[in-house]
């Protein structure tokens, strides 16, 4: 799990990259990143669709000078971007790595982690459960 807590003087949109160099798709508050037989899955469980999530891809061309002349570099990445400004914005992503083809685990997200700074994460893989309590006040993290 990826969780990033942000507070800011204004009303801000905060972005989380995932950068890749093959390919990407997304699909509604996920996405799939690929590279040979690697794999990251990844699933925004704050914000997500319930919650006005922005999961998209970038395609970005740098263009810029150096004493060795001019240089181009291509920066592509996914996102995961809340899609109302706020002082405080919390995102929660669920990330799994491994070989293709990747057997995709079921992830779960219990309370208002922006509001109630406590929530609940649970992972289900084959049979195997993993139930999580975050405190973000406490910074505390515990299992069970």
């Amino acid at each position: 799990f990826l969780i990033d807590d942000i507070y800011a003087r204004q009303p801000i949109r905060a972005r989380t990259l995932y950068h890749f160099v093959e390919r990407a798709e997304v699909d509604g508050d996920s996405c799939a990143i690929a590279c040979g037989k690697a794999r990251l899955m990844l699933k925004s469980l704050y914000p997500s669709v319930e919650h006005n999530v922005i999961v998209g891809i970038d395609d970005r061309r740098i263009t810029y000078h150096t004493e060795a002349g001019l240089k181009q570099y291509r920066n592509r990445y996914a996102y995961v971007e809340n899609l109302h400004r706020s002082r405080h914005v919390v995102l929660v992503a669920a990330l799994q790595f491994g070989q293709s083809p990747l057997k995709g685990a079921t992830y779960g997200l219990t309370g208002e982690p922006r509001v109630e700074g406590r929530f609940g994460l649970s992972v289900l893989r084959g049979s195997k459960n993993l139930d999580l309590k975050i405190n973000l006040r406490r910074t505390r993290v515990v299992q069970g």
